[in-house]
């Protein structure tokens, strides 16, 4: 539901404005537009492909004092990499020589050179000590590693930009009247010192960290937000969803009053993503031998994040094949089994041209239904018989040898997948059994069905939930079986942003402008508590 509130005259400009997270949040939510600032190629084409206003410049150079009098709102998500868990670790280091550099600039000293030279050995020290652990023949020069240091001190020092242009934009007697800001949770250290600063000046300021899940946002993520405003007394955004599961919940939102509205639960990765409930996913996948564990899908998925990984769908629950073994359909290329009639023995659908490209007879599923580049690469093929090296022709092909008398019944046709099941090759289904469902996405854990999605990384993977040592030498976020595998459209949706939301730029680029992005839901949220201007009923 769009919002038509207008907001009041004045401009609210997006720093680090990234491919549109704020943006579409604000527009779609509140009703503003604004115009964002932001460096990356790729997070530019996005914006404007999403029809978002867009100057590509280094936030850090842009200058303020000309656009004093035209803005009234100020957001900004400062690069987290060098702060977050799973980052190298360097903001959280320097937080003291941030916090120092923040206030000064609130003061008008243009401190940012003199920081950054202040960062750069702590930078070197770790990049070095990182460096001497890689093989000989992979280690980076001194000179390599004092330009990667650099970088790494420059992009720390990003935190202190908001302070610098609220500083300004007030000195030049500008009519900004609220400041939205978010990150990591290891940054709100430095939010506290922004809030500090602010009160000083006789703003109302709140900070905080905020879980996306609360408001809506299919996904755990979690973050610090500062919240300011000039004219008003500001408060953190009331809660629109709760924990179902999590004694207390509702108390820990502040919806346990008497009086307190009815808060509808979390919604699940699963039900933002259209995957079908009660289907299971075997963390072992389609090996030889037994193990592993069977999740249902009925949960919200965790925060998204830039990895993911394979699970296998048992794609007709309590069904099995004649050999005993149940179905199973790889997420990563298959949809859910699709239950189709029976259209004769010998005609089988192949999901692909791979040497094992999965096969469904007419009384199985057929095997996912790809599109888009994949699309082509689904197609009836003639399979010469039922041996593994069988001959096997493409309808544009000539028939391998076909065969009469008592081996006749062997030929048949096949669907091919379009994509590797498992590691193995393309899936096959033959037409007497069912086609795999045509459908997005089968990669089913169980705590996708029964809870958001944790949070999501520039990665198409997204990690279940737990605990896990992030200590250098430590498990990988993404070690778990319960690892879920995602497109790129489906880790936008558990961000909140539209399923057609128009990313560009490579396939890394696109999972790297999704996981460092804003969910708009949460954006508008906070945007709202700032400005004044009401989310929608």
């Amino acid at each position: 539901m769009n919002h038509t509130t207008a907001e009041p005259t004045g401009v609210t400009i997006d720093l680090f404005a990234g491919p549109g997270g704020w943006s579409e949040g604000i527009r779609r939510h509140l009703g503003i537009t604004d115009i964002g600032i932001e460096w990356d190629r790729s997070a530019c084409l996005t914006r404007h492909a999403a029809g978002h206003l867009t100057i590509q410049a280094d936030v850090a150079t842009y200058p303020t004092r000309h656009m004093a009098h035209l803005l009234r709102g100020l957001i900004a998500s400062p690069p987290c990499t060098l702060f977050s868990s799973a980052g190298k670790g360097t903001g959280r280091r320097v937080i003291d020589l941030l916090a120092d550099g923040i206030r000064r600039l609130f003061r008008g000293d243009d401190c940012r050179g003199e920081v950054i030279a202040a960062i750069h050995p702590v930078a070197l020290a770790e990049l070095r000590e990182a460096n001497a652990k890689k093989a000989p023949e992979k280690q980076r020069t001194d000179t390599q590693l004092e330009a990667a240091a650099g970088t790494d001190a420059a992009c720390a020092a990003l935190v202190m930009e908001p302070a610098r242009w609220i500083a300004e934009l007030l000195a030049a007697d500008g009519i900004l009247e609220w400041v939205a800001l978010e990150q990591v949770p290891a940054v709100q250290p430095l939010w506290d010192v922004y809030a500090e600063e602010l009160r000083r000046l006789g703003w109302s300021a709140w900070t905080g960290k905020l879980n996306s899940a609360d408001y809506g946002v299919p996904q755990t993520r979690t973050r610090a937000i500062l919240i300011a405003s000039r004219t008003r007394t500001v408060q953190p955004p009331a809660a629109t969803h709760y924990d179902p599961r999590r004694e207390n919940a509702l108390a820990d939102i502040g919806q346990d009053s008497l009086f307190a509205p009815e808060l509808p639960r979390w919604v699940s990765m699963a039900q933002a993503l259209g995957w079908a409930a009660e289907q299971t996913v075997n963390t072992r996948g389609d090996r030889k031998t037994s193990g592993g564990n069977e999740f249902s899908a009925d949960r919200p998925s965790w925060a998204l994040t830039e990895k993911t990984r394979s699970w296998i769908l048992h794609t007709n629950r309590g069904h099995f094949r004649a050999d005993g073994e149940r179905q199973l359909v790889n997420p990563e290329s298959q949809p859910a089994p699709t239950v189709t009639t029976k259209t004769g023995e010998q005609w089988t659908l192949r999901n692909g041209n791979q040497p094992r490209a999965a096969v469904r007879e007419a009384d199985e599923p057929a095997p996912t239904m790809t599109f888009g580049n994949n699309a082509a690469r689904v197609e009836w093929v003639l399979r010469n018989n039922t041996n593994a090296n069988a001959c096997v022709r493409a309808m544009d092909e000539p028939a391998g040898t076909l065969f009469f008398g008592h081996r006749g019944n062997d030929v048949s046709w096949v669907l091919r997948s379009g994509q590797s099941v498992a590691g193995e090759g393309r899936a096959e289904r033959s037409q007497d059994e069912p086609a795999v469902t045509i459908t997005g996405r089968a990669d089913l854990c169980a705590w996708t069905q029964e809870r958001p999605a944790t949070t999501v990384c520039a990665t198409n993977r997204i990690a279940p939930p737990g605990h896990r040592d992030r200590d250098p030498g430590g498990e990988s976020q993404f070690a778990s079986p319960e690892t879920v595998r995602i497109t790129v459209q489906e880790a936008a949706v558990p961000q909140s942003f539209p399923g057609d939301y128009p990313w560009q730029g490579t396939r890394t680029k696109q999972f790297e402008q999704v996981g460092n992005a804003v969910p708009p839901l949460l954006a508008a949220h906070v945007a709202s508590a700032a400005s004044g201007i009401p989310m929608p009923a």
